[in-house]
């Protein structure tokens, strides 16, 4: 093969850490991305934000790239497109949902009438230069999800993007294994497989049985707020969250702009099914007791990968313009499952976690949390 035949893979991010996906696949004079996403600082990377790939192989062959191909929705994922599409002009693919979340962003950048978009649809094949990219149907704690088969002239790369194997998902259908049988026997050059806790023996319950777990939760806690804090992208949990609501009654809080914004993504195009007057504004709460009303919030990454609540400042300060001015009674975090439940209480101050089916509680008098700041609950 001579030297401008070979197939070049470039991971610029998200190889042994946290967040910053981003690998470019370069024949010849074509170079296709997948994925383009952030991650947030360390705790000594002070006064910075955001941290986005060097891009600066991909601005000094610009010319070379045919698009950007996006796996899904989360930040670690498609986080740093604004950034980078300021500089580099290429067309974006996506499914449907993962480019609505996508045109959100473009939009608040003022760049979304100049980038060209595209939705894809599961099975259908892009040819970008002599690349041919086709979209898989996989699962992830995201509705539409993808896995892409690149298609090249040297054979095919599989890039499952995250994934897990999910036979009840939430939203839509299970991951298409049997597309992924196929590719294996006609032969693949090599697989690029990203799954969170891959290495771990044992496997991930379905999605759908977190449902039963809030309703659970919304059971035993009766008469007191429940805050709820996951990631803003994770529709498929927003949505049983507000099933569990609906159930028992209650009224359905969102908290934080990213959170805010992707329900209202979903909702538009119909990944979220929201029963009529569940959901209400923050400044509606007076009107609603502890006990009917259900707080959603959502978590981030931290650098090192460990999870900390947004919306609401770790979980109960009161700082969420006003509507956190009591103590958390209780604290539920189902460890593997990127949430947490924190219960509202007037009359007393404890915090209890629950994780992988031990309990801990800790229990504080009332004059130790001055009114209106919440307790201490880590």
């Amino acid at each position: 093969m001579s030297e401008t035949g070979k197939l070049k893979i470039i991971p610029l991010g998200g190889l042994e850490q946290i967040g910053m996906n981003m690998t470019a696949f370069e024949y010849e004079d074509g170079i296709i991305v997948v994925d383009c996403g952030l991650s947030f600082p360390d705790d000594d990377m002070l006064g910075i934000d955001l941290v986005i790939p060097d891009i600066t192989y991909l601005r000094e062959n610009k010319d070379k790239i045919k698009g950007f191909f996006i796996t899904h929705g989360h930040e670690d994922h498609i986080g740093a497109l604004p950034y980078v599409l300021k500089e580099i002009s290429a067309p974006l693919y996506a499914t449907k949902l993962t480019m609505g979340i996508i045109e959100g962003k473009l939009e608040e950048h003022q760049i979304k009438d100049i980038v060209k978009r595209k939705v894809v649809k599961y099975g259908q094949n892009i040819n970008a230069g002599k690349f041919r990219v086709e979209f898989i149907k996989t699962n992830h704690s995201i509705a539409d999800a993808a896995a892409f088969a690149i298609h090249t002239p040297v054979g095919v790369i599989v890039h499952t993007g995250d994934f897990k194997v999910d036979y009840t998902p939430v939203f839509g259908d299970a991951i298409d294994l049997a597309r992924f049988s196929e590719l294996g026997k006609k032969g693949v050059l090599a697989v690029m497989c990203d799954s969170t806790n891959v290495l771990r023996p044992g496997f991930t319950p379905s999605e759908s049985t977190v449902g039963a777990t809030f309703d659970h939760i919304f059971s035993e806690h009766p008469k007191t707020r429940i805050i709820i804090a996951t990631f803003a992208s994770n529709v498929d949990r927003v949505q049983q969250i507000i099933n569990s609501a609906d159930k028992y009654n209650r009224k359905v809080v969102v908290e934080g702009r990213s959170m805010v914004n992707i329900i209202s993504v979903a909702k538009e195009l119909e990944y979220l099914k929201i029963p009529d007057n569940t959901l209400i504004n923050i400044e509606e709460m007076k009107n609603y007791t502890d006990d009917q009303l259900v707080l959603g919030t959502r978590l981030y990454l931290c650098g090192s990968g460990n999870i900390q609540p947004s919306g609401t400042s770790q979980v109960c300060p009161g700082c969420c313009r006003g509507a956190l001015t009591v103590c958390v009674d209780t604290i539920e975090r189902h460890r593997g499952r990127n949430s947490c439940a924190a219960f509202i209480s007037n009359n007393s101050c404890r915090a209890s976690r629950r994780c992988a089916g031990e309990t801990e509680r800790r229990a504080a008098p009332k004059s130790a949390v001055p009114a209106g700041r919440g307790c201490d609950c880590r």
